[in-house]
């Protein structure tokens, strides 16, 4: 549909506003009014339904509130408000201090609009109790988003010119290229073309014990690669992506707001590690910055243009926090991929469980780590017993009890788990230290519960700390310089009182938990438990 055409149809469909302008930018169509309204916002759901289009609706610059009084005003209207910061193209972002319901947040961001006519984004922030997390990393992701304005601001106008014209070529072909993870783990990164567009699914690496194999990003036209779309935020699926940034990618990366996050998170720290250990990393924090600001957030099951010929929409994975699924529907129907990302069929501690119903899928690109006819995993039940059974013997003993963990997904659902053992006398009452990215990925767990399941996601809503209910969780804050961090290490681990202790990486291929394990290896009380999956190559495979 040419521009005209949706513009008539918007000024058509809200006839009895007055509209001042009609605009896209990026894979948003923006209508901008003199006045705010409640009939208004009510209105624009039937505009984005008749157009299938997601719908953006601002006040016009001059008919908004005075910067001052609205968050005067804002403070009125929302509790716990944190931080407060306004951007001219008229959106006002409302960073909460503890976790609040959607559909509060949906009411309260209603009544901003209307009292201020600004657009308010009101974000949940993380419970304040006994254990205290550091919240740095979650500061920094903001002062990235809204010092790149002008940055944003440029995408989203370049994004409206490409995503909204008309395909020249609409029934052409389309081809699929597996650049990582077909016949391995690891890598995972696919391209998919077609006349109109090039669209690559995920960019990661495969870990390694000594080396990392990066998927084959010679293949990827830069000039021509029009959007990334992020499954979630382990390095074998988000590793490279800042590659793409320093070669000179400058386009939209797709992910829900968890997965924004997380991947900072994880970026920052593996650039941070190899620091540490004297190694060339192969790039910048700069370039995980860039990652940040040309970062699109898509809820679960929200239709958006990507591309001319393609929409996207997220379904919940089940495989950590924000993992999504990735519908992609080519030429207006005429084809439909799903790809799965890593995902989980059954319900976990944390978690709901996978997406498994679609209406139309012509082509499945499924993950099949345990896809083999030999991996048979044993019931949640049994694995949980067992955990609990070699914690006992350990602790028995007087030992400790080292879990090697990713810093997002596996690391918070033992955490939990631990607690709700020591909860129900499953075993002993001992400390749980906690020590790496696995601290700073916990808030994000905390800040986004409505993508948890239910039962955990009403503890958070309660004031509770789900992954602290024990007491006995300790939060490692990692020392800055070398000596002090080592005589933290051995203070932990050379005490005398029984200790579990959860540090990244899963694989024992880096990260502290590598510290840990040279010095509780010599003592035989100690016992090195593995819940995760093992790559190959990796010191945890071995």
């Amino acid at each position: 549909m040419a521009f005209s055409e949706v513009e008539n149809k918007v000024r058509s469909l809200l006839s009895g506003a007055e509209i001042t302008r009609v605009s896209f930018e990026g894979p948003n169509l923006c209508i901008y009014v003199k006045k705010p309204s409640e009939a208004l916002l009510d209105m624009v759901g039937e505009v984005a339904k008749t157009l299938k289009k997601r719908v953006v609706l601002r006040v016009d610059t001059g008919n908004r509130m005075q910067e001052k009084k609205a968050e005067q005003i804002i403070r009125e209207l929302v509790s716990d408000v944190e931080d407060v910061v306004f951007e001219e193209g008229g959106d006002v972002y409302i960073y909460l201090a503890k976790p609040a319901r959607e559909r509060e947040l949906r009411a309260a961001a209603r009544e901003v609009f209307v009292r201020t006519g600004w657009r308010a984004v009101i974000e949940s922030g993380v419970p304040r109790d006994k254990v205290r997390l550091p919240t740095h990393e979650v500061v920094g992701v903001r002062r990235i988003f809204h010092g790149a304005y002008a940055q944003r601001k440029e995408l989203m106008e370049s994004l409206a010119r490409y995503i909204h014209q008309e395909p020249v070529v609409k029934e052409g072909p389309i081809t699929v290229a597996f650049l990582g993870a077909a016949m391995e783990v690891g890598r995972s990164a696919i391209l998919v073309s077609t006349t109109e567009s090039n669209v690559l699914l995920d960019c990661g690496l495969k870990p390694g014990q000594y080396d990392e194999d990066f998927p084959l990003l010679d293949a990827v036209d830069l000039d021509r690669l029009d959007a990334v779309v992020l499954t979630h935020a382990h390095m074998d699926h988000v590793g490279c992506l800042p590659l793409l940034f320093k070669y000179g990618y400058r386009g939209p990366v797709y992910m829900t707001d968890p997965t924004k996050y997380q991947t900072y998170i994880l970026l920052t720290d593996y650039v941070e590690l190899k620091e540490r250990e004297g190694l060339q990393p192969s790039f910048s924090k700069a370039d995980v910055e860039a990652v940040i600001y040309h970062t699109i957030t898509l809820d679960y099951e929200e239709v958006t243009d990507i591309a001319p010929d393609i929409k996207l929409t997220f379904y919940d994975a089940g495989h950590e926090i924000g993992s999504a699924m990735a519908h992609l529907h080519i030429g207006n129907g005429r084809y439909n991929i799903l790809y799965t990302g890593d995902f989980k069929y059954g319900k976990t501690r944390l978690l709901n469980r996978a997406v498994s119903k679609f209406k139309r899928v012509e082509m499945l690109i499924m993950e099949s780590t345990y896809g083999g006819r030999d991996d048979v995993q044993p019931p949640r039940v049994e694995a949980e017993n067992a955990l609990a059974k070699h914690v006992s013997d350990a602790v028995s003993r007087g030992g400790k009890v080292l879990i090697p963990a990713f810093s997002t997904g596996r690391g918070q659902e033992i955490l939990y788990i631990l607690n709700k053992m020591i909860e129900g006398g499953l075993i002993p009452r001992v400390p749980i230290y906690v020590d790496g990215m696995i601290v700073e990925t916990l808030n994000v767990y905390l800040m986004y519960p409505h993508y948890l399941n239910p039962e955990v996601a009403e503890e958070v809503y309660g004031g509770v700390n789900p992954f602290a209910t024990s007491g006995s969780v300790v939060i490692v804050d990692r020392a800055k310089r070398v000596e002090d961090r080592i005589n933290q290490i051995a203070k932990i681990t050379q005490s005398e009182e029984p200790a579990i202790i959860i540090a990244p990486h899963g694989m024992l291929n880096g990260g502290p938990v590598v510290d840990y394990f040279a010095q509780l290896a010599p003592d035989e009380r100690n016992k090195l438990v593995f819940v995760s999956y093992q790559a190959e190559g990796t010191l945890g495979r071995r």
